[in-house]
């Protein structure tokens, strides 16, 4: 029975959170430390570093 309490309560965080990611994603990038976590966090991919860095120094 607390297993399916816990399953049902997960499946709902997780609809919340999918519905309103996109408001998340701006509460976060609205301020200075999330906007730099962000950007650090990107450039730990190499395919986003590389894609970034070929953008920026293409000419």
């Amino acid at each position: 029975m607390k297993r399916l309490l816990k399953f049902f309560i997960m499946t709902l965080l997780i609809s919340i959170v999918y519905q309103s990611r996109y408001q998340l994603l701006n509460m976060l990038l609205r301020n200075r430390v999330g906007r730099s976590l962000a950007v650090r966090t990107a450039f730990t991919f190499p395919y986003i570093r590389g894609k970034m860095m070929s953008q920026l120094f293409k000419y």
